[in-house]
């Protein structure tokens, strides 16, 4: 007998009715069986390609190895993705507001190193090259060069007359180029007319040779040279044999090496016979001298640049190591040089190219301690412990759930308190009321096998510690406080 009253009956009957009614659709078409029957129509696994995946799938079981991969690499991009807020800092702007480091890092101080490298590079002092034998073939050039104009000037009757004597001196200056070749030096006009007065003669060419003698065992440096500087107080001068290779490395002082442009560097007072002449012919003699003189001492550019460069190579870079929430740049404070190339660090390392690449590596690991963590529980459990698809299913979706609440609670406690209270509160403190065993918990819950729930907890506390840059101690808690929780919540049976 029913308990129903009529009116009751038959608002049943029409309810049931119209389930029937909605379950019993005309031209319904199922999509996904005609999606399935489509592909079994293709023959695919009829080819020998399809042969051999399907081979392959049997023995490795690759469509599990792929569905766990994609869900690694889910978790991974989760795991490593940063709120992504650019630092729209310039030089020499003063910050509005602290600037903290989202990551522990280290970096090479770019400004640091070449600051060293740069003084590396100048205690190395210009290098020289003496060549003690410059002045070995003079003398006899010298020799050479007074016979043949002399040979010269005796094949010319020269006149009395004074317009006619200089008509022909203007004619002899034909033998300049001749006269120049032979000493392998330049000789002015004015210099040259006045040995032509001379006739070259042999009492000139005595002196000349022997204020080159004397002049000759100098340091001489020509101070035309911009590359080389002025003021030193000591020169480095690498002896160069007749070879031209180098014999030694000899220091000296800078009163030892005489200027080129410098007459008061070379003294004519132990010159015999000079005095013998007239002052003007004193000084055009001199002149004569002098400009036979070359450089002995020239700055060798390209072994001071082989030294110095090597100087700057031995420089070690500067790496500094930055904490993760460090204060790199404070409040008010202007934004050094220093701090945009920090700034510009952190924007490498987060960029999108480099965190693909790590998420993809710890995808890889989190497939191989997946894989693992499934091999132990097939062999090594006193019960041959079996997680089925939906058990798989919740951890998936609670280890998703678990990253997204430990991130975005350490975003709202970085952003609430560690910014204020930064220099009371440690970072690393908060840290540690993330809500971290939530997951174990609820696992705990939904999962009766012991072993399934321990093993979750540690794959758990590894994902969040990977997060936080591996902070061991942090693992430590979350996988002993997720056991904690799951044990504490194993024999629950009523809300």
């Amino acid at each position: 007998m029913s308990i129903l009253k009529p009116s009751q009956n038959k608002s049943n009957s029409a309810k049931l009715a119209g389930r029937e009614t909605l379950h019993n659709r005309s031209k319904y078409i199922n999509h996904s069986l005609e999606f399935v029957n489509w592909v079994n129509r293709l023959g695919f696994e009829r080819t020998s390609f399809g042969r051999i995946l399907q081979t392959i799938d049997e023995r490795f079981n690759l469509q599990r190895i792929s569905i766990l991969f994609i869900f690694s690499l889910m978790l991974s991009f989760l795991v490593f993705y940063d709120f992504d807020f650019s630092y729209s800092v310039h030089l020499g702007e003063v910050a509005s507001h602290d600037i903290k480091a989202p990551m522990s890092f280290d970096y090479v101080d770019q400004i640091t190193t070449e600051e060293k490298r740069q003084s590396a590079e100048a205690s190395i002092p210009f290098i020289f090259d003496y060549d003690k034998y410059t002045f070995d073939d003079l003398n006899n050039r010298t020799y050479l060069g007074f016979r043949r104009m002399r040979e010269e000037f005796r094949h010319i009757n020269w006149p009395k007359a004074e317009a006619a004597y200089e008509a022909q001196v203007q004619i002899f200056f034909k033998h300049k180029p001749e006269f120049e070749k032979v000493l392998a030096r330049n000789i002015s006009d004015r210099d040259f007319e006045w040995l032509i007065h001379q006739g070259f003669s042999s009492r000139v060419e005595n002196i000349l040779s022997e204020a080159v003698e004397r002049w000759s065992h100098f340091k001489i440096i020509d101070g035309l040279d911009k590359q080389v500087p002025v003021n030193m107080s000591e020169y480095i001068l690498r002896e160069v044999g007749r070879s031209g290779r180098s014999v030694r490395d000899i220091v000296v002082s800078a009163r030892e090496v005489h200027n080129l442009l410098k007459e008061e560097d070379f003294l004519t007072e132990k010159i015999l016979n000079l005095k013998n002449f007239a002052p003007r012919d004193q000084r055009i003699l001199l002149e004569v001298a002098h400009s036979l003189l070359i450089p002995n001492v020239t700055l060798n550019k390209s072994e001071t640049a082989a030294r110095r460069q090597h100087a700057r190579d031995d420089v070690f870079e500067e790496k500094i190591g930055i904490k993760k929430g460090q204060l790199l740049v404070a409040e008010g404070s202007t934004v050094q040089p220093k701090h945009v190339m920090v700034l510009r660090e952190i924007e490498r390392l987060r960029s999108h190219r480099s965190r693909n690449f790590i998420s993809l590596i710890t995808a890889v690991m989190f497939v191989v301690l997946l894989l693992v963590c499934s091999s132990y529980l097939k062999r090594f459990t006193l019960n041959r412990v079996y997680a089925s698809a939906k058990d798989i299913s919740i951890m998936g979706v609670v280890t998703f759930l678990s990253v997204i609440l430990t991130k975005v609670f350490l975003f709202l406690t970085n952003a609430a308190f560690i910014s204020r209270f930064g220099s009371t509160t440690p970072e690393s403190s908060l840290l540690f009321a993330a809500p971290v065993a939530a997951g174990s918990m609820l696992v705990g819950l939904l999962i009766t096998s012991g072993e399934i729930v321990w093993i979750f907890s540690m794959f758990l506390s590894i994902v969040l510690g990977l997060m936080v840059d591996m902070k061991f101690s942090f693992m430590l808690v979350t996988m002993i406080g997720g056991v904690a929780a799951a044990r504490g919540v194993h024999s629950c049976k009523r809300r």
